[in-house]
Parts: structure tokens; sequence; C-alpha cells
């Protein structure tokens, strides 16, 4: 199994489903993980092809669902990432809340 750098770098340290770029921000780069296209329960190996950058919220919302390609994935993950920010949106005024890295002991959900 190559090592996660090796994947990181392959895929240019951004989310092959959504783009986020992990060198954005220290918070971003803590979410960066290596997900199995195909689900390893369903199959899918550990070869570097089956590997892909994924963001911790992108790899939640796929979790152990199985695509033909990316594009398939992208198209059932986006549109739910659109509709949890529309409702954001509409909790919380954006303008108000700072983007900040957390307070040391404060939790990143």
């Amino acid at each position: 199994m190559p090592s996660p750098n090796d994947v990181f770098e392959r895929d240019d340290y951004r989310c092959v489903y959504c783009g986020l770029d992990a060198r954005s921000s220290f918070v971003a780069w803590l979410s960066f993980r290596i997900d199995h296209f195909k689900p390893k329960k369903l199959g899918g190996t550990d070869d570097p092809a089956n590997l892909v950058t994924s963001c911790s919220t992108c790899n939640d919302i796929k979790g152990s669902c199985l695509f033909e390609t990316r594009e398939d994935a992208k198209a059932f993950i986006l549109p739910y990432r659109k509709k949890e920010r529309t409702k954001w949106e509409r909790l919380f005024d954006k303008n108000s809340v700072p983007e900040r890295e957390p307070s040391e002991g404060e939790g990143v959900n």
C-alpha cells in the first residue's frame, strides 16, 4: 500500500470529490483521509488506483457506497453538501461566524 502522502501528492492535496485543498488551512489538513474508492468491504483493494484523497466530510457522505466512476460519486456527494450548506446558511449569519482554528481543547465538528 502506498503511503498517504503518495496518494495526497498524486491528487494534488485536494479532495477528489469536493476539491477542498488540504494546504488551505491546518483544519482542512486535519480532515484529509485516504478513501478506498471501491470500499474494502465490497472487495476494494489497497491498489493505488483504488485509493483517493478525500476530506472527512465527503468520505462520511460516500460511506461504503459503490460507484462506477468518480463523477458518479461526486454527483451523489455534492448535492448533499449543497443541501447541508443551505441549511447552515439559514441557521447562521456567516458574516458573524469568524473562520478560525479552534482553541486548544475545543472540538472541531
